[in-house]
């Protein structure tokens, strides 16, 4: 039985979009040969700014996505290339286990928590500090019930 998974697999999504605007922007900077120098500079500039914050978003992106989540008989661990953003919660402390569908069902996220999350939102769970959070699967459903014994309650 599978007992580690990603916090998310849509990296792969997101790195695609940003070769995708990357090979763009080449085009677009290919095809300007025949502008004056200052308008060149000037949108070579702003291209560069655009391309420092969003890989500054890919690279947070790739940080909180590509975490690891370990479910065991101890309880539920987080780690990130098994050393950095380590967070465990044993399954004596965990309070409530909770499936959270997003908005028009695109995905569904399962959180491990501390505390009750009745009435809480997606974005109040992603913010605590005390939850693990990840996708949602059936392997998923399957080991949390085989480690726990506890089923994952469902919020639509």
């Amino acid at each position: 039985m599978k007992n580690r998974f990603r916090v998310s697999t849509g990296i792969a999504v997101c790195m695609l979009f940003f070769v995708l605007l990357c090979c763009g922007v080449i085009v677009m900077v290919w095809t300007l040969g025949d502008k004056p120098v200052s308008e060149e500079i000037e949108l070579i500039i702003a291209l560069t700014v655009i391309f420092v914050f969003i890989g500054l978003f890919m690279l947070w992106n790739f940080i909180v996505m590509w975490t690891s989540v370990t479910i065991d008989e101890k309880g539920v661990h987080r780690s990130f290339w098994g050393r950095f953003r380590k967070r465990t919660i044993q399954w004596e402390e965990i309070q409530d286990i909770r499936q959270i569908v997003t908005i028009k069902g695109v995905s569904m996220w399962v959180f491990f928590s501390k505390t009750n999350l009745e009435g809480k939102g997606l974005t109040k769970c992603r913010m605590r500090r005390d939850n693990i959070w990840l996708m949602y699967s059936e392997e998923l459903q399957k080991t949390v019930k085989h480690y726990s014994g506890k089923e994952i309650s469902k919020k639509h």
